[in-house]
């Protein structure tokens, strides 16, 4: 037996910027809460219970070198332990235990989320033009040289050198901060296995592995527009289907949102000029804010398509002649709605909360055959049976937060990764061809031939897996994600898949003569009245997917809900190919030798499509599983990908 024991130490230290211009906020990052508090316990519900959130520079050579963006982490202790159990029964040497047990802490990288945190707050840059006149458009060195004021173009403000308060007018503008208590991520790497021989050649090994990946990067925008908790599905809900709603009446009572030009819809269905809301129009129908909500160019779309994330975003901002000119005056109007009514920190459209969010789950089973060069053969095979599952391991682009399906659930996202491979079997080896000097074939040949004969090798690398997760995507009616509701028939196992004759397109599910299985209809909600009234019918574009009998499969959830079919609920196409390559070495004295080899991929010229996952899927030929485009019919392939190829190298050694 042999036992190792380990403890290390691992300590990342806070970020800041030099030139003592590293933005935080007054009072840490919770100050990132704005008006709704300094923490979740008072997320996603309106009413005022914080002051406004202000940006300042903290950190060394700042006005307040004694605050950093988040607090330090001290207790990165890292044990590892590891075993190796030369067990004693079944022959001398012939078997062995292996196991260990080890946390990693992870840190630094992340450069492009620092420097947007850190260095580019709202009010920190601007951009300033210099225009070249129209009348003399050459500008020319000698230009500059007369005018050095020109360039560089002189900015239109400065950064403030203390605090900067965004206004709640505002409400355009991105801003990260990270969580006070940001800690590295870290790691647990668990391994078990048993190594047996089970002959001087042959040896099998037996393994487990499991990597759990805990307190992992990740962030989440506070901002996402609140119509779960403060009564706007409900008002959306009956707006949609031709009803009315007291929250809308008093939120726009006064105004005209739909424009001069609109018509409101009534509950019956007829159109009538539009007034404002609480008065009677020219027809005789006295105005409500539902009519309202449906009538005008900016809401009837979302509002038909049960878009109720994109419709609050919009009431956000949305702005009107009588009740004034600023981005969410219309909230403001009535006095009946905190500026937190829809945006957790209304100064902002994005307020991103950088945090440890992530956690995923790494389990796999690995059976290993070796076989040690024996009449010139070597070759191993590897099985591996996974799964990886995870949420919250990303970030969003460019400084937004990471898409949630519901950012109040974010763990109901929690499901198999895009890197998943239920099985997968590898085979390697190399086969150095029985010819020349003391081998099978011209074992007596010398001089020309025998160089000729002698040292020609084989090798070959077979790779077989399983597909990637398949997720079927219909338009998200909560924040993103978005998954459809499964109400009729489907076998998640069923890939009956085929390609078009003398063509590289095809379809993922097909019946047995090659014609596709499912197309895409318009979804049944939008010409349902409990959901949808028909005057909104014909704004509605959500889609459902149906089979070869008309029956409706796949459609997409009502508003506010989730998908009841989930995320990454079946399997791709699993993918296999076949590497070979073929090498003739050439002895040149005893100091020189010269190598050609052939390789060839994918030597069977077998497709293999990207099949969802991959940064390349879109070009590699992914199947269309999208609900939200009539571009092309469900589960369509357009390319088959992976072509054979050849390549010849020559080398010299010396």
């Amino acid at each position: 037996m042999t036992l190792n024991l380990g403890l290390r130490w691992d300590y990342y230290g806070v970020p800041w910027e030099n030139n003592g211009l590293t933005t935080g906020l007054l009072g840490g990052g919770n100050a990132l809460f704005g008006l709704s508090g300094r923490s979740f316990a008072n997320w996603m519900k309106p009413g005022i219970n914080g002051d406004l959130m202000q940006i300042i520079y903290v950190g060394p050579h700042s006005p307040n070198p004694g605050q950093k963006i988040y607090n330090r982490d001290l207790n990165n202790f890292g044990p590892a332990l590891g075993f190796a159990w030369a067990v004693p029964w079944g022959g001398r040497d012939k078997m062995t235990v292996r196991g260990g047990y080890q946390i990693q802490y992870l840190g630094g990288g992340r450069g492009f989320v620092l420097d947007t945190a850190l260095g580019n707050p709202p009010g920190s840059s601007n951009t300033a033009n210099y225009t070249i006149p129209a009348t003399d458009p050459y500008f020319s060195l000698a230009k500059l040289a007369a005018n050095p004021g020109l360039v560089p173009v002189q900015p239109t403000f400065l950064p403030s050198p203390t605090s900067t308060t965004i206004p709640l007018t505002d409400r355009t503008g991105l801003i990260n901060a990270f969580d006070p208590n940001f800690v590295s991520p870290y790691i647990q790497n668990v391994t078990l296995s048993v190594t047996r021989n089970l002959s001087s050649k042959l040896t099998l090994d037996l393994r487990y592995i499991g990597t759990l990946s805990r307190k992992m990067y990740s962030n989440m925008d506070l901002n996402s527009p609140n119509f779960l908790y403060n009564g706007l599905k409900e008002a959306f809900d009956s707006a949609r289907k031709g009803g009315e709603s007291s929250l809308l009446d008093t939120m726009f009572n006064g105004l005209n949102i739909a424009g001069a030009f609109a018509t409101c819809a009534t509950n019956t269905g007829a159109s009538t000029p539009c007034a404002a809301v609480g008065t009677v129009n020219s027809a005789g129908v006295l105005q409500t804010g539902a009519m309202h909500l449906r009538a005008a160019s900016s809401t009837q779309g979302n509002l038909a398509n049960g878009n109720y994330a994109a419709l609050a975003t919009t009431l956000n901002t949305l702005t009107n002649a009588v009740a004034g000119n600023n981005n969410g005056d219309v909230l403001r109007y009535s006095h009946a709605f905190p500026e937190n009514f829809i945006k957790t920190n209304p100064q902002f459209n994005s307020a991103v909360l950088e945090s440890n969010f992530g956690h995923a789950n790494y389990h796999s089973l690995q059976t290993q055959i070796t076989l040690r060069p024996l009449a010139g053969v070597s070759t191993q095979t590897t099985y591996t049976w996974s799964r990886n599952l995870g949420v919250g391991l990303a970030e969003g682009a460019n400084g937004a937060g990471a898409i949630y399906t519901d950012p109040v659930n974010r763990g109901g996202d929690y499901t198999l990764q895009s890197t998943h491979r239920e099985h997968t079997l590898v085979n390697y080896g190399t086969f150095e061809l029985p010819i020349g000097p003391n081998k099978l074939l011209f074992s007596g040949a010398h001089g020309a031939l025998a160089r000729l004969a002698e040292n020609w090798q084989t090798s070959w690398i077979v790779n077989l897996s399983s597909g990637s997760p398949g997720n079927i995507t219909a338009q998200s009616m909560l924040y993103g994600n978005g998954v459809p509701d499964i109400v009729g028939p489907f076998d998640i196992k069923d890939h009956r898949f085929g390609w078009n004759e003398g063509s590289p397109t095809g379809n993922l599910f097909t019946d047995s003569s090659g014609k596709p299985l499912y197309s895409k209809i318009k979804d049944p909600q939008c010409n349902n009245a409990n959901y949808l009234a028909p005057w909104l019918s014909g704004f509605c574009t959500l889609n459902a997917v149906a089979n070869s009998s008309g029956q409706t499969i796949f459609q997409t959830p009502l508003p506010g809900k989730r998908g009841t079919f989930g995320q990454n609920r079946f399997e791709n196409l699993g993918t296999w190919t076949t590497d070979m390559a073929v090498q003739k070495r050439v002895q040149i004295g005893e100091k020189r030798s010269m190598t050609v080899r052939m390789d060839a991929s994918n030597i069977f010229n077998h497709p293999t499509p990207g099949l969802g996952g991959g940064f390349f899927a879109a070009t590699a030929g992914a199947p269309d599983l999208d609900m939200t485009t009539t571009t092309n019919a469900f589960g369509s392939l357009t390319n088959k990908g992976g072509n054979r190829q050849f390549q010849l190298k020559a080398r010299v050694d010396f």
